[in-house]
């Protein structure tokens, strides 16, 4: 369950003002931009916040969700608003009120290549080439590869993990039963 607070359009929040008028933030923000304080200043005038606050209740595990930087939100947002709701990026912070597991970042490249080669359900989920190519990337960053082993790392990350999330139940659910 998540409980949102601030000014992206799927949720805006509303402000109750004098005489129980209730208005939408962004209006209110407008309205008085004073409120939007000094390190926003380049939102003033506009009425939107580039945060949207979250509460989160995790009983179970959340979709995996990527973040562009401020430039790519706004290069987005100005080419697909329908998809791209807002043009703000979209840092996020983490405040546990009680105990929690949170997935933020992947294992190291030469990790997950052990892993390619110790279970071969994962290899087969992941593919030979996707496989091959982490772990060329791997020992290129065990050999102390330069600037271009960076981008061929980032690229072979990139390719094993977009094979688990886009294969097919009939490629993985084999997998994982046998595994398990």
């Amino acid at each position: 369950a998540e409980y949102w607070m601030g000014t992206h359009p799927n949720a805006p929040s509303a402000v109750v003002v004098e005489g129980g008028e209730e208005v939408s933030l962004a209006q209110y923000l407008r309205d008085h931009p004073e409120c939007m304080g000094p390190k926003l200043s380049g939102s003033h005038g506009t009425g939107e916040l580039p945060y949207l606050f979250k509460v989160l209740s995790i009983a179970k595990a959340l979709s995996i969700q990527a973040h562009p930087d401020k430039k790519l939100a706004e290069k987005c947002h100005a080419e697909r608003p329908t998809v791209y709701k807002d043009p703000n990026h979209k840092p996020e912070m983490a405040l546990a009120l009680t105990p929690m597991e949170a997935l933020c970042q992947f294992r190291a490249l030469p990790e997950i290549a052990t892993h390619l080669q110790e279970y071969p359900e994962l290899r087969n989920v992941v593919g030979e080439a996707a496989s091959a190519a982490l772990e060329a990337a791997a020992a290129a960053a065990a050999a102390g590869g330069g600037g271009s082993a960076a981008g061929r790392q980032k690229e072979a990350l990139r390719g094993v993990f977009a094979a688990v999330m886009t294969s097919a139940p009939e490629t993985w659910e084999p997998q994982l039963a046998a595994m398990v």
